[in-house]
Parts: structure tokens; sequence; C-alpha cells
């Protein structure tokens, strides 16, 4: 029984030991006034450099140039940062399906912006985008440790026009485990 419960304790250490670059994104609501807000969960202290959104496959782009499009970044701190958009090929008067970010000061706790997004069809030039627009859109976070995380948006339980990525996911399945073997351990010693 001891040996048992030793190795639950062990396994315990080494799920937790292992730390990991962790990110949450979000957007809720209409994207032409409802800010995007990277938070960085990381526990070893790890910067975020870069962040990428890609809507190529969703007929979305960033509209940031002439009117009445818009990007702005909020004041959250961060001294330097470049945004840049590029196309994976969908154009749309100067807007582009990808927007990446850079930061000079890299991100340690959490970042907004507000960037307007368009659908790439012109017969819905005058319709809003709201987060669960963004359903799939690839997001890429870098790191300073040399990590990169990729994962899609997805939507917000509860919440029709919400989407977010959260990665890695919060419960990893190796304390899962851990925890329901140290459940059956204890539920057999009573």
């Amino acid at each position: 029984m001891h040996r048992v419960l030793s190795v639950v304790v062990m396994l315990c250490f080494c799920a937790v030991a292992k730390a990991a670059p962790m990110v949450d994104l979000s957007i809720d609501g209409n994207t032409w006034n409802q800010p995007f807000v990277l938070e960085n969960l990381s526990t070893e202290g790890e910067l975020i450099t870069s962040v990428s959104i890609d809507l190529s496959a969703l007929d979305l782009v960033f509209d940031v140039q002439g009117w009445p499009a818009k990007i702005e970044f909020l004041d959250d701190g961060i001294g330097s940062y470049k945004a840049y958009q590029k196309s994976s090929g969908e154009v749309l008067d100067g807007s582009n399906d990808v927007l990446e970010l850079s930061f000079d000061d890299y991100v340690s706790e959490s970042f907004s912006w507000i960037v307007d997004v368009d659908f790439v069809d012109p017969a819905l030039e005058f319709v809003s985008v709201y987060g669960n627009d963004l359903l799939n859109g690839i997001v890429t976070v870098s790191f300073d440790s040399g990590e990169t995380l990729i994962d899609t948006f997805k939507l917000v339980d509860g919440n029709d026009d919400a989407v977010s990525l959260s990665v890695p996911a919060p419960a990893p399945l190796a304390l899962l485990a851990v925890t329901l073997i140290a459940g059956g351990v204890l539920r057999r010693k009573s």
C-alpha cells in the first residue's frame, strides 16, 4: 500500500514539475469594438514574443487600412510592439487574412488590441463579424524559450458570440490519471 502511494506522489511531482508555456486568447463580441485579450499563463516566466492569427480558411480578413478599418492597441504597459499583416492568398481592399504581432518588450502577463475583421464576400461588406465567426481560426504563439504553441479558436460555452484559445488544456491527462489512481488507493484503504 505504501509503495502504491509513493508512486502516486512521484507521479504528482513529475506532472507538476514539467512546466510549459500556457496562453489564453479570446475575443467576445463584435471585432469592431471589442478587444482580443491575450493572457500569458505560463508558470516558469516564459514570455510571449509573437502572435499570429490566420483566418485564411474562414473567408475573413483583418481590415486595418482606410475607413472604417481599425487596429488599436490598448495601453497594457508594453513598451514596444509591431503589427503587420500578410496574406496566404486572400486579399480584400488592402486587407489580409493573417495578422501577426511581434513584441520587442515581451508579454509577461496580458495584452489587448482591437482589430476590425470583415468577410471577404463583398455582399457582406457591412455585416458585423463576431468572435464566434472566428471559430477554427489558427493561432500561433511563440515564446522566448523557443517553444511555439499552435491551436484553433474554440467556442466559449454559454457565450454565443465568443471564441477562445487555451493552450495547453488546464487539466492535463496525466494529472487526471494521477487523481483517479490516488482516489482508488484512498478508497481501498478505508
